[in-house]
């Protein structure tokens, strides 16, 4: 972004992020390291990230989460994010009433408020009369649900799918899709993280493509998944010469994010 680009509004900005974590351990661990990142999801949109755990796909969710923070650079958010996965961090001994009772105090909401939220938010998924009932014995989709509307009502601003493969029932609902729709056009904005292009171009305007702790190439959907595919055909054939060859071209032809901070920034996250 420089100083000609019209301004927007940003929900998250990741800025001249250094950051490195180890998976493994013995002779079998190794490093994956994010250098010199620049990222900012705007209002209303829907962004992509797309790799694997060693491209450093993970450790940028647990960054923009704040569950892990940089060793260099800022991460910058104008209110707090929601990370969605898999039985969405409830616990399961624990009733669905008691899990969001909790998120909302983690967010300093309480007393009748908080009541009034979690009400509305389980009757809104159609489990009011489920709300006594542990999180063990509620299906994946009807919890994902439960984890997405809470999160919305709560005002988070940008709700993160750890894998969006695993939610694409949720995703393809009628109502959740309406709910998430309505929260774009107030200005949140979603970000789904995963290895298949083709599952994140179906539900984003915009991937960022990582490999190895590198942004091979920042672009809209379709122009991602069309270069994607002829490097994963290049790897397939073992022409490595080829794939690098194009990797670098796309990151010369297509380069990441690049952006100076000018006056007001989102808040800076505490503690960082």
């Amino acid at each position: 972004m420089t100083s000609a680009d019209p301004v927007t509004r940003a929900n998250l900005v990741l800025h001249r992020i250094g950051a490195s974590r180890t998976y493994g351990r013995g002779a079998s661990s190794h490093e994956v390291g994010l250098q010199d990142l620049d990222l900012c999801v705007n209002a209303g949109e829907s962004l992509g990230l797309l790799g694997g755990r060693n491209d450093g796909i993970e450790l940028l969710v647990h960054l923009i989460s704040g569950s892990a923070r940089p060793e260099s650079g800022n991460v910058f958010q104008s209110e707090y994010p929601l990370v969605v996965s898999p039985r969405s961090g409830f616990t399961e001994e624990e009733t669905l009433a008691f899990n969001l009772s909790r998120m909302g105090m983690a967010r300093q909401v309480n007393g009748v408020a908080l009541r009034k939220v979690v009400e509305l938010v389980l009757d809104e998924a159609g489990m009011a009369e489920a709300s006594s009932t542990r999180v063990g014995d509620v299906d994946p989709m009807t919890l994902g649900t439960v984890a997405i509307y809470m999160g919305i009502a709560l005002g988070a601003s940008l709700l993160v799918f750890e894998d969006p493969e695993e939610f694409s029932a949720i995703l393809e609902d009628e109502d959740v899709a309406a709910k998430i729709a309505a929260f774009r056009l107030r200005g949140g904005s979603t970000v789904f993280a995963g290895s298949n292009p083709r599952t994140l171009g179906r539900l984003c305007d915009r991937i960022i493509w990582l490999k190895e702790g590198r942004v091979v190439m920042a672009a809209d959907s379709s122009t991602v998944i069309r270069w994607h595919s002829q490097v994963a055909k290049a790897i397939k054939d073992r022409d490595h010469v080829r794939a690098r060859q194009l990797e670098r071209r796309l990151q010369n032809q297509f380069p990441p994010d690049r952006f100076e901070l000018l006056g007001a920034a989102p808040k800076p996250r505490r503690g960082y």
